[in-house]
C-alpha cells in the first residue's frame, strides 16, 4: 500500500486471491489488486502462522469481493479492464 494513509484495498480492485507456493516456515495468501487511478497492478502478502487462519481468511477475502463486484455494474474500472488485456496479451501462460 502506499504511504497516503490508505486504510486498505477496496473490494472491487481485488483480482486475485491466492496461496502462493509453500515451502516456508509460515502460511501466506496474495491478494492481487487493480488501482485505475494509479494506473498499475499491486499485491500484498499476507502471513499466518496456522493454515487453517488463512484458508478462512482466503475464503472470506474472495467471498466479499465477488458480492462487492456483484453489487456494481461495472465491476471494473475501464481503465482496470485494458490493463488486464495487455497483462493477458503478454502473458506467456495465455499464449
Amino acid at each position: 500500500m502506499s504511504g497516503d494513509g490508505a486504510a486498505g484495498i477496496p473490494l472491487e480492485q481485488i483480482v486475485a486471491v491466492y496461496q502462493p507456493d509453500e515451502g516456508r516456515t509460515f502460511f501466506s495468501l496474495e491478494i492481487s489488486h487493480l488501482d485505475p487511478d494509479a494506473g498499475q497492478g499491486s499485491s500484498m502478502i499476507m502471513q499466518f502462522s496456522d493454515s487453517e487462519d488463512r484458508d478462512l481468511w482466503s475464503r472470506s477475502i474472495r467471498h466479499v469481493a465477488n458480492k462487492a463486484r456483484l453489487i456494481d455494474v461495472t465491476p471494473y474500472h475501464l481503465n482496470s479492464r485494458n490493463m488486464l488485456r495487455v497483462l493477458w496479451k503478454g502473458s506467456k501462460i495465455m499464449t
